[in-house]
C-alpha cells in the first residue's frame, strides 16, 4: 500500500513538472490566448518563493521554500452557452520538516501548513481541474438569466463590479471574498462543485449559489470534496447620482459542515470529543460603498 501511494504522487509530480513547463512555454510565447477557430487556450505559470524566519521556538523558524502554480485551460464561447475546462498543477519543493513547536508553539508559518497538510512530504504535486463548467447564457429563455454548473471558482461581493475606479479597488481589496473565496495566495487554491444562477438587470443584480467545497488550499491534492456545503443569495444595486456613485448589496448564507472533526471552542476536551453534531450556520450581512468627495465603506456582517 505504501509503495502504491508513493508511486503515484511520484507519478503525479513527474506529470506536473511536465505541465507547468509547457505551460511555462505557453504562457512566454503570447500574453493573448491562443485560438482555434470558437476554440481559446490559455495558461500560465505562478511562481513564489517563501522565505520564513519570524518566530522563536522548539523547531526550524528560518527556511525557506518554494511554490508554483501552473495552469492551462480550454474554453469556448457561443451565443447561448460557453464552457471552461482548467487544469491546475500546484508543486511545492522542499517544504521544512521540523518547523512545528510543542503544544501552543504550533506552527511556524505556512512552510509548516504546506507540510503536515501533504501528508508529511517535503515535495508534492498533483494535476487536478480547478474549473470544468458548463454556462447558459440564455437559462430559461431570458438573456438576463445565466446558470453555472460543474465545477467553478466563485468569490462572494464579485457578482458585479462599479463603475468608478477607485470603488472598485476598493471593493477588491476590502468587500469581496469575506466570507467565500479562493484562497488565491495560497498555491493550491480552492473551487466548488455545484451551481451557479444568476439574474441581471440594469438595476439589480441577483445570485444564487449552492456548492459543495473542493479540496485544495494547502493540500496539493485537490480532486475530492470536503464535507461541507453552502447556499449563497444576494442582491446587489448600484447608485447612480449626478455627484456621487456607489453599492449596496444584501446577502445571506447558509453553512453545514458534518466533518468528523473535534470542534474548537472554549469547552473541555472531553465534552468536544463526544460533540458529533454537524455545524450549521446561518449568516446575514450588507455592505454599501459610497462616493462623493470623500470615499468611505460601511461593512455590516
Amino acid at each position: 500500500m505504501t509503495k502504491h501511494v508513493r508511486s503515484k504522487w511520484h507519478g503525479a509530480y513527474m506529470v506536473a513538472i511536465v505541465m507547468a513547463t509547457c505551460v511555462s512555454a505557453l504562457a512566454q510565447s503570447a500574453n493573448e490566448p491562443f485560438r482555434f477557430g470558437s476554440l481559446s487556450v490559455s495558461g500560465g505559470v505562478r511562481t513564489r518563493l517563501e522565505g520564513w524566519r519570524w518566530f522563536e521556538g522548539q523547531g526550524n523558524t528560518d527556511y525557506t521554500f518554494s511554490g508554483s502554480l501552473a495552469r492551462l485551460a480550454l474554453s469556448q464561447s457561443s451565443a447561448r452557452l460557453d464552457w471552461q475546462v482548467e487544469l491546475v498543477a500546484p508543486i511545492l519543493l522542499r517544504l521544512p520538516t521540523n518547523a512545528s513547536g510543542p503544544g501552543a508553539e504550533g506552527q511556524f508559518g505556512l512552510g509548516s501548513t504546506y507540510f503536515t497538510a501533504n501528508h508529511s512530504r517535503r515535495n508534492a504535486a498533483m494535476i487536478f481541474p480547478m474549473q470544468a463548467f458548463v454556462r447558459y447564457k440564455t437559462f430559461l429563455g431570458r438573456d438576463s438569466d445565466s446558470l453555472r454548473v460543474g465545477r467553478f471558482q466563485f468569490t462572494d461581493g464579485a457578482e458585479t463590479s462599479p463603475k468608478n475606479a477607485t470603488l472598485a479597488a476598493l471593493k477588491t481589496s476590502r468587500v469581496n471574498q469575506r466570507l467565500i473565496g479562493t484562497f488565491a495566495f495560497t498555491h493550491a487554491q480552492r473551487a466548488f462543485y455545484g451551481a451557479h444562477f444568476q439574474h441581471d438587470t440594469p438595476k439589480f443584480n441577483w445570485t444564487i449559489v449552492g456548492a459543495f467545497p473542493t479540496r485544495g488550499v494547502f493540500q496539493a491534492e485537490g480532486w475530492g470534496v470536503m464535507k461541507t456545503a453552502f447556499a449563497y443569495t444576494s442582491v446587489t444595486r448600484p447608485v447612480a447620482c449626478p455627484k456621487q456613485s456607489g453599492e449596496w448589496r444584501l446577502l445571506g448564507i447558509y453553512y453545514d459542515d458534518w466533518r468528523s472533526v473535534l470542534k474548537v471552542d472554549n469547552r473541555p476536551v472531553a465534552i468536544r470529543q463526544m460533540d458529533g453534531v454537524a455545524i450549521k450556520l446561518a449568516t446575514n450581512g450588507a455592505h454599501f460603498l459610497l462616493q462623493q468627495r470623500l470615499v468611505w465603506a460601511l461593512r455590516m456582517l
